[in-house]
């Protein structure tokens, strides 16, 4: 800022203290008699910081729906959606923080950086790339680098964690649309009874008795989730937008005293909400946005007492799957610039993920035994790290052919019978080939 940048972006991980920061920095422009914004795009978010705040001592107002406003106060947390209505009826401000930045290129956003161009904006991401390959160098100069994920674990910022990637929703076939699969088809994919009898029963294998988010694709998928978990006499619950407020607090009450163990939503704790609480992750969403399972991986890995390590269970392949996202602490290159659009993948160079073939944790680089489990290790080109039994390669070779030849036979197949045809023999609903089918041709 003193070398004339009016607009930039602090890169920094998911737990790293990004709210903090912000604290100080508003705490220290209100100081000095400098009008402050802190935007924010859910209420959630808003509740969140208003901690914070308290904490830090700063005296605030809130523009959002549902708040009495207080015009006179220096320091603003704003709903972005009720700021752009009423922001020609507030001061002017010097300095303007933009929560979840990568969202500021959309209109609403864009239209607060246009009024204010003599502010200063300053943007917080974990992840400052969008799915729809926008660069956020329409709003910002710079980006400043903060610790990676990686220097976080390792001085104690962050938790530690174990990741697993079991078998679980198969996205090969769903078309794309805005980027990211369409949501019906893959909720065809993913809502079915083995898929989520299969993360019961892998939360049970991997982390038993551990407070859980679960991630659905869509909220029928997520109250079914929420009622297989309670039908196995695990306490759990299903929340999304549009549970009431008071229903939701109460429900991340009983999920904090471990009362609940699992949550299940579909998009609610994707990002920047702060439960420390939460020991696991499961995700059962695939996604084409690295900035989604990243931030979802970011939930369970902030610090809470007793809390050795974290445990991430990807069955949606997108650590390694069609997805291909790669690990929470790997390192990655962030750009302001646009980017085309990219057919699947984070479009990243992503290392090959080796699974253990006993508890199909992920490896970190090239061990020769599994760090969670002992089992010796294959290469995932089938190539032998240390001494195996020759029957282990022949079973992943025999799952990695049947997956290639599902995929070409549900590309081969055109027409809507046939499609009927194969999804009958998948055993998938009868709305599976019809959802797939339409979606091929552009409908809705």
């Amino acid at each position: 800022m003193a070398q004339g940048c009016r607009s930039l972006i602090i890169e920094s991980p998911t737990g790293s203290g990004k709210t903090a920061l912000t604290a100080m920095m508003i705490k220290t422009a209100a100081a000095r008699g400098i009008q402050s914004w802190f935007v924010m795009h859910r209420n959630e978010l808003i509740r969140q910081s208003a901690i914070t705040f308290e904490k830090s001592g700063i005296e605030f107002g809130i523009i959002a729906a549902g708040y009495t406003p207080r015009k006179s106060a220096r320091v603003q947390l704003c709903s972005v959606n009720t700021l752009i209505r009423r922001m020609s009826r507030l001061p002017a401000p010097g300095l303007i923080v933009s929560d979840e930045c990568h969202h500021a290129v959309s209109k609403g956003w864009g239209s607060i950086f246009s009024e204010f161009p003599r502010a200063f904006h300053v943007g917080l991401t974990a992840t400052p790339a969008r799915l729809d390959g926008r660069g956020l160098g329409e709003h910002f100069q710079k980006i400043i680098h903060g610790p990676s994920v990686r220097w976080l674990i390792d001085n104690g910022y962050l938790s530690d964690y174990r990741i697993y990637a079991p078998k679980g929703v198969v996205a090969d076939g769903i078309p794309i649309r805005m980027g990211d699969y369409a949501r019906e088809a893959l909720a065809e994919a993913a809502d079915v009874p083995t898929i989520t009898g299969n993360a019961v029963r892998e939360y049970q294998r991997l982390t038993p008795g551990r407070r859980a988010i679960v991630r659905g694709v869509n909220i029928k998928h997520s109250k079914r989730i929420a009622l297989a978990f309670n039908d196995a006499g695990i306490p759990a619950r299903h929340v999304d937008g549009e549970t009431p407020k008071a229903e939701r607090i109460a429900a991340m009450e009983s999920f904090v005293r471990g009362d609940t163990k699992v949550l299940s939503n579909v998009d609610l704790f994707s990002e920047g909400v702060d439960v420390p609480a939460v020991e696991a992750v499961l995700d059962l969403r695939p996604t084409q946005s690295l900035t989604l399972w990243l931030q979802f991986c970011g939930r369970a890995l902030r610090l809470a007492p007793g809390k050795e390590y974290a445990t991430i269970i990807d069955m949606a392949g997108n650590l390694s799957g069609r997805g291909n996202h790669g690990f929470p602490c790997d390192k990655r290159e962030w750009s302001l610039d646009s980017k085309r659009k990219r057919r699947s993948g984070s479009g990243d160079m992503v290392p090959a993920v080796i699974l253990c073939p006993e508890c199909s944790g992920a490896q970190f680089g090239r061990p020769d035994k599994c760090r969670y489990c002992g089992a010796e290790l294959v290469t995932g080109d089938g190539r032998k790290i240390n001494e195996v039994e020759g029957e282990l390669i022949e079973v992943n070779i025999e799952a990695e052919r049947q997956r290639r030849e599902l995929k070409m036979r549900i590309g081969r197949a055109r027409t809507l019978p046939e499609l009927q045809l194969l999804g009958k023999q998948l055993g998938h609903k009868p709305g599976w080939a019809w959802h797939l089918f339409n979606a091929r041709r552009g409908k809705p």
